[in-house]
């Protein structure tokens, strides 16, 4: 600026001058406009507190209007020429003129106070303008001051809303390969409506998928084959801890695919596939294993199962073995081990023996073929598809035919009580299935059957013809079977602890250096056994009325015998017998104790139903005989009412209504 002259240098700094002042503007319009936007923003927000995309909504759409309304070109720089006219125009008797100082190294002491007092009252215009300006921002202030004020915790959810509303723009998906990568890359993929990605994985893989959504969200992987059958669905868990506060959530899931499948991500599209898992298979044995149990009929413990086990391969086949999983146990049985170098090929049958892996009398066993090829370095392995075969070992079958015979007793008592029709066909199938298993079970004798196949009959001719005597005859017959059969059942289960106690007092007994089995194991069997019966005993004591439960099970139901046994470990540890002994001595006799009591109080409570029953059945057969009585009553007065007189069959038809 040293080269410029001086009217020249005063016009620069004038127009920097201006310059800032509509800087200083543009930004108290700006100020204005968000002003404006957050005050409407808060009023939609206390107003539809819930409506946050609304709120988000007007607050942008405002913020715009505003900003364009209110902008303007600002306070226009001084040309040369124009200030120069408007000098001379101020200062017309000024000599030289203002048109010739442009160019004057030496303005004088005249036009230096004319310029400067010119460029005085353009500052004093321009402040004055600033001033009205701020003078705008008082109105938006006194509004955002009362929304503020009466909207409440709305301010609080509208900054919630808005740090939401930013938050969204981060929201997405992301998919990477942990395991399982045919080129070992671990790149990150990220996932989106528009285009549609495909990984390729091993069959031994693990994937990872991580969602960043609203934290209200649930997303959900559903994983469809190409057909678009849905194959499984999957819920993504949050991870981190959550708060009330927060504007986004992540979520994260792993998952390994034996097959190939197609992605849908609930947060992008459920309509549409966002990607799709190409599982790239290693030629291992398929292997197919089937089995002669019938799906929901308990195979007998006692009885091999058979299977049969087929089994191709691409590569030698080396052995073929079973992977077998009852409860917590789980072992390995080897079928065959191929001798052939070269076979690929095998067919095979299996009797698998099941009495081994029974830990209840009812278990469900899950079977798995595998078969193992001669591929080098590592042998690849074939598995079939699972079979669950549910196994049963005699009491098992026999408890499960009680249930039946329960479930029989329930439909025909139901059906005597609301006077309906006998469902005798459905009644027909229990029994015959009740038939089978009984065949099948040592605890039913010959008479037991002979009742049995003729309860069976029973329901063959209430299908055909039903008839509310014969029902009731099987209903008593039923009652009086389940009756014997749970009592004896029952009793004899509570008699077992018995055995059991005496198995540990000969253990006790015996020199430690000579014992065949441990005191614990036995003792721990004794309580797990009388825990079982303490379930089972509750059930009986539900089934007694209030008047006949036994005073004796407030204290026998927390199972103070099954904790009364835990001292015996502890004093054959010390080697002090005598006490131990004495230990189960007084558990076996408060044992004995609460079952006879139980059962006096069973037998009263069943004579007292019997007495019930009865009479029930008396009034039945009083009532069908009243009824019979009416109908020959009415039939005989009423008979061959069209040879009759009208007067006489009136007559008579009043003498029918008051009998």
């Amino acid at each position: 600026m040293d080269g410029l002259t001086p009217f020249t240098k005063y016009l620069v700094a004038m127009n920097q001058w201006r310059s800032q002042t509509n800087v200083f503007l543009r930004v108290i319009g700006v100020l204005r406009s968000l002003l404006l936007a957050t005050s409407l923003f808060l009023l939609w927000a206390w107003l539809r507190p819930e409506a946050w995309m609304q709120q988000v909504a007007l607050f942008i759409i405002s913020l715009i209007a505003f900003l364009v309304t209110s902008w303007s070109k600002g306070i226009r720089k001084n040309s040369e020429a124009e200030w120069l006219v408007s000098l001379e125009m101020k200062n017309p008797a000024s000599n030289p003129s203002a048109f010739q100082i442009k160019h004057k190294r030496d303005l004088g002491e005249v036009w230096t106070r004319n310029i400067e007092a010119d460029i005085d009252e353009q500052k004093y215009e321009g402040k004055r303008i600033i001033r009205a300006k701020l003078a705008s921002l008082l109105v938006p202030l006194i509004a955002l001051f009362l929304f503020y004020e009466n909207a409440g915790q709305a301010w609080d959810r509208a900054l919630y809303s808005i740090e939401r509303a930013a938050m969204s723009l981060s929201y997405g998906a992301k998919i990477r390969v942990l395991e399982g990568s045919p080129s070992d890359e671990r790149g990150t993929v990220t996932l989106s409506s528009t285009r549609k990605f495909e990984i390729t994985v091993l069959e031994q893989n693990l994937i990872e998928l991580t969602v960043n959504a609203a934290p209200d969200a649930t997303p959900l992987l559903q994983l469809k084959d190409k057909d678009g059958k849905l194959m499984q669905t999957f819920k993504l868990m949050r991870m981190g801890d959550a708060r009330e506060d927060d504007a986004s959530g992540t979520f994260a899931l792993r998952f390994a695919q034996s097959e190939d499948a197609e992605l849908y991500l609930s947060t992008i599209s459920t309509s549409k596939s966002v990607a799709s898992i190409k599982v790239k298979k290693l030629p291992v044995p398929r292997v197919i294993l089937s089995s002669m149990a019938r799906p929901g009929e308990p195979w007998a413990d006692d009885k091999p199962l058979p299977l049969i086990i087929d089994v191709k391969a691409d590569n030698p086949l080396q052995a073929v073995q079973l992977h077998i999983k009852a409860g917590e146990r789980e072992s390995r049985e080897l079928v065959s081990e191929v001798m052939a170098q070269d076979k690929k090929d095998l067919n095979t049958r299996y009797n698998l023996a099941l009495e081994s892996f029974m830990e209840q009398d009812v278990q469900e066993i899950e079977i798995v073929a595998e078969a193992m090829d001669r591929s080098v370095p590592v042998p690849l392995v074939g598995r079939s598809k699972p079979i669950v075969v549910q196994v049963a070992s005699a009491y098992g079958r026999y408890k499960m035919s009680l249930d039946t015979l329960r479930q029989i007793k329930t439909l025909l008592d139901a059906s005597l009580q609301s006077q309906t029709p006998i469902n005798a066909k459905e009644m027909k199938e229990l029994s015959e299935k009740v038939q089978t298993q009984a065949d099948d079970s040592p605890f039913y004798d010959g008479l037991d059957r002979q009742q049995l196949n003729q309860m069976n009959q029973a329901f063959e001719i209430l299908e055909q013809r039903p008839n509310m005597q014969i029902a009731m005859k099987v209903s008593e017959d039923l009652n009086r079977f389940l009756f014997e059969h749970e009592s004896l059942d029952d009793r004899e289960r509570d008699r077992d602890f018995f055995i059991g106690a005496r198995t540990l007092s000969r253990v006790l007994e015996q020199d430690k250096k000579e014992r065949k089995l441990e005191v614990e194991d036995v003792m721990k069997k004794l309580q797990t056994f009388a825990k079982e019966r303490a379930d089972r005993w509750e059930k009986r004591v539900e089934r007694l009325s209030p008047e006949n439960r036994p005073e004796g099970w407030k204290s026998i139901k927390d199972n103070p015998i099954a904790q009364g046994l835990a001292p015996i470990k502890a004093a054959d540890d010390k080697g002090d017998t005598r006490t131990a002994i004495q230990t189960l001595s007084k558990n076996v006799e408060r044992y004995r104790q609460w079952i006879e009591e139980l059962e006096a109080k069973e037998d009263s409570s069943r004579k007292q139903q019997e007495e019930q029953r009865q009479q029930g059945l008396a009034d039945a057969r009083n009532v069908m005989k009243e009824l019979q009585r009416r109908q020959g009553s009415v039939s005989t007065k009423l008979d061959k009412a069209g040879d009759r007189p009208q007067e006489e069959l009136q007559q008579s038809w009043n003498a029918v209504r008051m009998d």
